[in-house]
């Protein structure tokens, strides 16, 4: 007999329960994308019987089958660009998540831009997006969605990019960019790191630039990276220079989407340089790892 309390038996059987009941919950969330939105599996495979039906008919000719196929398949991959955010989303949203508690036209809104999108990096920040406002409705802009849509993939690696100069407030949700980009233009420029790039970045509403005196945070703050915990005494004037970079909110959104492995971890050479910036701009910072 078992004496510490826990039942093998009984904790098998829960195991089962959770897992059938998220197995449930993923065909109700698939059944009512498909019913409400027409999005799904089975309705992909009946675009694809209609198309290969009508190209082995021999009532259509050839131009007619050359302008229904291109129709078609244009459908098809549009369809399949959702599924896939879908079928990614799905495997990790809540048991309870009802998706019916959606404004649907937001999923209207998402859909319409997401079937243009075949990049897999993406389809990735996508799909979190959307298993998120499915766990918790009205957490993700359509301004953010918008911009999804039309950023291209060099203007998402340079936001990756300036990421990485994240630091996030200790036992916070808090996150601040510290990019000293017009007192140090050349250090940036080895992340690809550039005033124009950035300024990129701002149209689409993703940060807030200010090539002057720049931002600062009021106070003394404790920040993390990774493991590490970095304590800042400000500066005499009482502030902390932050640089001339800051997220929107839309941006800090996109921030928390994004692979925590690819830009979040801790980095000793872009860690080390913010450490001197603010050293040199008047703060104290005490590093304890």
């Amino acid at each position: 007999m078992n004496n510490d309390g826990n039942n093998p038996l009984e904790n098998g059987s829960e195991i089962m329960k959770t897992m059938t009941e998220s197995m449930v919950n993923v065909t109700k969330i698939l059944d009512y994308f498909r019913n409400s939105f027409g999005i799904g599996p089975s309705v992909i495979e009946a675009y694809k019987k209609i198309l290969n039906d009508y190209i082995n008919s021999s009532q259509h000719t050839p131009e007619e089958k050359l302008c229904f196929a291109a129709t078609y398949k244009q459908k098809i991959r549009k369809l399949q660009n959702c599924q896939n955010v879908i079928d990614d989303a799905v495997k990790d949203c809540e048991v309870n998540a009802d998706p019916s508690k959606v404004d649907a036209d937001w999923f209207t809104f998402f859909f319409e831009k997401v079937k243009n999108i075949s990049n897999e990096s993406l389809r990735l920040v996508l799909s979190n997006i959307l298993k998120t406002e499915i766990n918790q409705p009205d957490t993700v802009s359509k301004t953010l969605i918008q911009t999804l849509s039309i950023i291209s993939r060099k203007q998402l690696e340079i936001f990756c990019e300036v990421s990485r100069f994240c630091w996030d407030e200790y036992q916070s949700d808090l996150t601040h960019l510290f990019v000293f980009v017009a007192d140090e233009p050349k250090a940036y420029a080895d992340s690809l790191i550039t005033w124009e790039k950035l300024k990129e970045l701002e149209r689409l509403g993703l940060v807030i630039c200010d090539s002057t005196v720049g931002f600062a945070l009021e106070g003394n703050r404790t920040f993390r990276k990774g493991q590490i915990v970095v304590e800042v005494t400000a500066d005499k004037n009482g502030a902390i220079p932050t640089g001339n970079v800051k997220f929107t909110d839309d941006g800090k959104t996109l921030y928390d989407f994004l692979d925590r492995e690819l830009i979040k971890t801790y980095r000793a050479d872009i860690f080390d340089f913010l450490i001197n910036e603010l050293n040199k701009k008047g703060c104290s910072t005490w590093v304890r790892r």
